[in-house]
């Protein structure tokens, strides 16, 4: 998926990003990597469709934003604070030190009905969230 970074108002575009990765304000792609774009600036919009450069300086592409089809697909990646990491962590060690015979014996004094069942179902999916955060940051 490409994006396309045009000024706020405008129908020029900036930039063109192909195959793009978005994290926060980074976008980078296969032709151009840009860090920290001020959002307030500028605005972007997910694309199939391509675009060519013109001119380098300043920047002039063969198509205008309105020219583009918006797509509803993204290649974007919500980064995770170090607040969640932290509280991740506890959580591992939390459970970490549990025997499967105290776990067993956990779900069954408290997990009693519909809404227990569904407050500790939450709480594994965020253990399990948390695991595999911590694992995807210590790659």
């Amino acid at each position: 998926m490409n994006v396309v970074l045009y000024s706020k108002g405008s129908d020029d575009i900036w930039w063109f990003v192909e195959n793009c990765i978005k994290t926060g304000r980074n976008f980078f792609g296969s032709n151009v990597k840009l860090a920290g774009v001020s959002l307030d600036l500028y605005d972007f919009m997910w694309t199939a469709d391509t675009a060519s450069l013109i001119q380098e300086d300043p920047p002039i592409w063969d198509k205008k934003v309105s020219e583009m089809t918006e797509s509803q697909d993204t290649n974007e990646v919500i980064v995770h604070p170090a607040s969640e990491i932290s509280e991740a962590e506890k959580m591992k060690a939390l459970i970490s030190g549990l025997s499967f015979q105290q776990l067993d014996a956990y779900i069954d004094n408290n997990v009693i009905d519909l809404l227990s069942a569904k407050e500790f179902l939450k709480k594994l999916a965020k253990v399990t969230l948390g695991v595999i955060k911590i694992m995807d940051r210590e790659k």
